[in-house]
């Protein structure tokens, strides 16, 4: 495998050095799964963010019938760093395009999986410290989280989750997850526990275990007027206080920048999510008597 990347080199140091002086420099190539509405409008808003940081050029595929093509298409189009979307790309080329690229390989739009899976790129988990500055505004008296540790939970994330929580002033109550059954009894005695007006529940990855009971949950929270706060935008429709999602464009350039910061051996190996937007119950707001503040409000969609 060592010679395969020797002569990556040497190709790549003959085509650079056929470039003449003060020609524009090689693009990003971007890889995106041919997908349907609405996650094909996601992956445009990627690309957008993309082309705002770097010139690109874009492959779409059939991960599963044009990987073979894809890597044919990546030798001729010698570019500065390569970019692919989605878990379909990640899971048929990743690998492959790692052991043998010169250029930097990144991945966006996919959630990496706890312990096995650690490409360079950004991760689609929200970023606790991006997400709990934001809550702070909306709920500046908060003084207490509660949330469930689940086994796939990161170690990235439960890190950062605390770090997060301490630099806002906010005592954080983590409790283990392990099983399904455990999981649901952590979220429902944590709004039993919880007190109105100082406490919120913080559900900061999406499980099976939450959506089966998040109907529940919903009753429960309004019953005691406990803010749940979560990272699904349909969480939000059924009755969570605030939820989180990528600013997909904005994603998109920091992809860029983490790719052409590579080539210099600068910056994180991967992130997650930091650029946000959000969803706010206007009910749910209303009920508990939060104001919504006005430096929040060009971030957030409301629903009514």
């Amino acid at each position: 495998m060592r010679w395969l990347k020797t002569l990556g080199c040497l190709f790549l140091l003959c085509f650079l050095a056929r470039i003449p002086a003060g020609a524009a420099a090689p693009p990003i190539a971007v890889i995106v799964p041919i997908a349907e509405e609405p996650v094909g409008r996601l992956y445009e808003s990627i690309l957008s963010g993309i082309r705002t940081r770097s010139s690109a050029e874009v492959l779409r595929i059939n991960p599963r019938t044009e990987a073979r093509d894809a890597l044919t298409w990546v030798a001729g189009v010698h570019p500065t760093a390569i970019i692919l979307l989605g878990r379909p790309v990640y899971d048929q080329l990743y690998s492959r395009l790692a052991a043998v690229s010169t250029a930097p390989v990144l991945v966006g739009g996919v959630f990496f999986r706890s312990g096995t899976e650690s490409p360079e790129g950004i991760d689609l988990t929200i970023e606790p410290l991006a997400f709990l500055s934001r809550v702070k505004q909306l709920m500046p008296n908060l003084r207490r989280l509660y949330t469930v540790k689940t086994r796939s939970a990161s170690p990235m994330l439960v890190d950062a989750a605390r770090r997060a929580a301490n630099t806002h002033g906010l005592a954080l109550d983590m409790v283990d997850g392990t099983t399904p059954q455990s999981e649901g009894l952590a979220y429902w005695s944590a709004l039993d526990r919880a007190k109105s007006g100082e406490d919120a529940v913080w559900i900061m990855q999406n499980t099976s275990v939450v959506e089966t009971l998040f109907p529940h949950l919903i009753e429960r929270s309004w019953y005691r007027k406990i803010p749940l706060l979560s990272v699904s935008g349909e969480h939000a429709e059924l009755g969570a206080l605030i939820a989180a999602y990528p600013d997909y464009e904005a994603m998109g350039a920091r992809l860029a920048e983490l790719a052409l910061n590579k080539l210099h051996s600068q910056g994180p190996r991967r992130e997650m999510v930091k650029d946000l937007r959000f969803w706010i119950n206007d009910r749910v707001r209303a009920h508990l008597g939060i104001n919504l503040p006005p430096a929040l409000a060009p971030e957030v969609t409301r629903i009514r």
